[in-house]
């Protein structure tokens, strides 16, 4: 059985149509701060992507007052002191989790909560997240938790969590049974996306954010992946333009789908194009950093690919399109090795899109267009992944 829960055709025109000045060449200013509002009523909040703007921003979102930084050793060592110096006297306490996916555990959340607490916080009491995706996941279901909700400020300094899981108030961490089963839906108070933290950020670490940046191209916008496909490189390399344009784009995708659905319930299970797949290769790592999150996803989008293939929904050519692409970017496109499959298939019956233990997938109807399918039979799965690893890497 398969149920269309959402295709991006109308919503693209509609996006278009409303969108027009940013959605043309990226010949702004590669210093001018873009605005992209995350309508959400009473929790309604801003996301600004740009060039340097962390200073004029954080006085604009943060209220006077002290207030926690939660963030990792490498992020500290290598910007700590420039953002203490442009926050000025509003750090209170500085919270520091290690890196890594494996910090995103029950454990350490407890610990975060009862380090806040220890602070001395109160309820006007900012949590600013300073790091990449696990930074923004931890701290903000920390922020959720500890006095039943502080505000949020996302300063987000790896490329995938500006474009990706900074924005929408998606917050967890891991359990033994699978990534992200534990957490809570917490709208930050804003979201600060400068580019200036990124000059640092090693060339795997841009990859693996191009691999979210290239997913919302290929699930709801074709001109933006025609786009990437010539100026991916542009991107990778730190571009300013470019960067801000890629950017951008992605975070009014996600912006209007975390407004139109906030709570994962139809149409914003389609940002998890490739995830189902790769939650399962990140589980099956143990979350070591052998394999990173943008990776899983690149593989993952190709398994997606593949599957969509042999279900007859999008061409053979558009698979050898996609890999191509990610190949050229320098992702890798399939694992050296699955793990035992009773395992892997397990894992993926427990992805927070399935219900009742039916494999449900995101896939593509078209390059720029997706849907989610349910109830797809195991030995289609099986099949589609054996094709992806037969592809050389």
């Amino acid at each position: 059985m398969v149920i269309v829960l959402g295709v991006f055709g109308l919503f693209c025109c509609k996006f278009y149509a409303r969108n027009s000045v940013l959605m043309t060449s990226p010949s702004m200013p590669a210093n001018a701060p873009l605005d992209i509002d995350v309508e959400l009523g009473a929790r309604s909040y801003r996301v600004r992507v740009g060039h340097g703007i962390s200073k004029t921003t954080a006085a604009e979102m943060i209220r006077p007052g002290e207030h926690l930084l939660v963030s990792e050793p490498r992020v500290m060592r290598q910007h700590g002191q420039t953002l203490t110096h442009l926050l000025g006297t509003k750090i209170k306490a500085t919270l520091i989790v290690p890196s890594g996916e494996q910090s995103k555990s029950p454990s350490r959340l407890i610990r975060l909560v009862e380090d806040m607490l220890a602070a001395r916080i109160d309820r006007r009491t900012h949590v600013i997240a300073f790091g990449g995706g696990v930074i923004g996941d931890l701290a903000g279901c920390a922020a959720a938790l500890a006095l039943r909700g502080l505000p949020l400020i996302h300063i987000p300094t790896t490329l995938l969590a500006q474009v990706d899981s900074a924005i929408g108030g998606k917050t967890g961490v891991n359990s033994r049974l699978g990534k992200n089963l534990i957490g809570v839906f917490y709208q930050p108070r804003g979201v600060i996306c400068d580019t200036a933290w990124l000059a640092s950020l090693p060339a795997r670490e841009m990859r693996a954010g191009y691999a979210e940046i290239y997913k919302y191209a290929l699930l709801g916008d074709a001109a933006f992946l025609t786009w990437l496909e010539t100026n991916a490189a542009d991107v990778l390399r730190r571009e300013p333009a470019a960067l801000a344009y890629a950017i951008a784009t992605c975070c009014r995708h996600k912006a209007r789908i975390t407004s139109e659905d906030e709570r994962d319930n139809d149409r914003r299970a389609l940002l998890n194009l490739g995830h189902t797949f790769a939650h399962a290769l990140e589980q099956a790592q143990q979350y070591r950093r052998a394999l990173i999150h943008g990776e899983a996803v690149a593989m993952g989008i190709v398994m997606a690919a593949h599957l969509s293939a042999h279900l007859g929904m999008i061409a053979r050519d558009d698979v050898v399109r996609i890999r191509h692409h990610l190949k050229a970017t320098g992702l890798p496109t399939r694992p050296a090795s699955l793990p035992p499959w009773p395992d892997f298939i397990a894992t993926m019956r427990r992805d927070k899109k399935a219900e009742e233990g039916r494999l449900t997938f995101v896939l593509l109807r078209a390059l720029g267009q997706a849907e989610v399918v349910t109830d797809v039979h195991e030995g289609a799965v099986r099949q589609a992944v054996a094709a992806a690893m037969a592809e050389s890497c």
